[in-house]
Formats: C-alpha cells, structure tokens, sequence
C-alpha cells in the first residue's frame, strides 16, 4: 500500500533484504503481484547443483546470464540473480578509483561475458545492496554512472542498458527452477 500510495501503482518486483529467499516465499510473491525477484548467484547455483538434470555434472556459470522462472507449490515468479563480483565491485570497490577507470574495468568485463551469451536474451544482472553502493563515492556515484552508461550507449551492438521488467517483457524466462 505504501509502495502503491507513493509510486502510483503496487510493486511488481523485488530484491529481498540480503537477496534472502525460501520455496515458500514463491506463492506470497505471487498473491502479492510480485512479477519477479532478484537474488545472488550462489542462491542459483546451489538450487541447479540440487536439480535432477544437473545430477553429475558441473553447473555452467553462464547459466547465470538469463532469466529463470522459479516454481513451487503450483506457484511461479521470475527472477535474475545477480553478477556477484562486478555487482560487488561496484558496492565496493569502484569508489577507490578515478570514475571514468572504474566505468572503463566494469565495461571490460561487460564486453567479455557479452561476447558469450546470446547477445538477443542474455542478460547481465548488476544488482546492488542499496545502503553499500553510492555513499563511498565523492560525488555519489555520478561521475562513475556517466562514464558507465556513456560506455554503454557508445555500444549499442554489443551492450545496452534495461529494467529487470523490460528485460522480462522481451525475454521471458526459458528455463525454470522448481524447489
């Protein structure tokens, strides 16, 4: 209601405090009107290492790179889980350098795992804990995001910027997770 009273319509995504989720959240997302959620790769890689068609062999880290719908109880939600080192890098580190080198280190590696998923459904999810990402910078970030979607724009090939929902909308989600 608070979400709704202030943004004008009710959330329709969600990034849990910590990226925390359980089976059991699947179906109250869903009652909610939650579309989607994001979480961390090591929450992905641990549910597909338990999953039968992964049984016996080694989870592809590009497996990361799309969307997933996850299902439990006759429920199901979309979900992105994030790029945990360059999200981290951004939280993290990126304020420790010049903001256009640190745009220029994440670019680098934007480009190279573009350069290995499906460049009309792969996605790149750099999501953030909100408290860590923009204090630690001198001017909030803003250098740092101008050099960063600057470089993005200046590549429309071979990167470009969307929200989770849009991503969703063009790319729905080809595999599923059931818990």
């Amino acid at each position: 209601e608070q979400h709704a009273a202030m943004f004008g319509r009710p959330p329709r995504g969600l990034w849990p405090s910590e990226g925390s989720i359980a089976p059991e959240l699947i179906p109250l997302m869903q009652r909610c009107g939650i579309e989607y959620f994001c979480s961390d790769e090591e929450n992905l890689f641990k549910s597909l290492n338990r999953a039968p068609e992964f049984q016996n062999a080694s989870v592809d880290h590009l497996e990361l790179f799309q969307g997933w719908r996850v299902v439990h109880d006759g429920a199901s939600v979309n979900a992105l889980f994030r790029e945990k080192p360059l999200s981290d890098f951004i939280g993290f580190m990126a304020s420790k350098n010049e903001p256009g080198q640190a745009a220029a280190h994440l670019l680098q590696h934007l480009r190279h795992i573009a350069g290995l998923i499906p460049n009309d459904t792969g996605v790149i999810p750099l999501i953030l804990d909100g408290e860590n990402a923009w204090e630690t910078f001198p001017d909030g970030g803003e250098g740092f995001l101008r050099a960063l979607y600057g470089g993005i724009a200046a590549q429309p090939d071979q990167l470009r910027s969307a929200t989770i929902e849009e991503y969703f909308h063009a790319c729905p989600p080809q595999k599923q997770i059931t818990t």
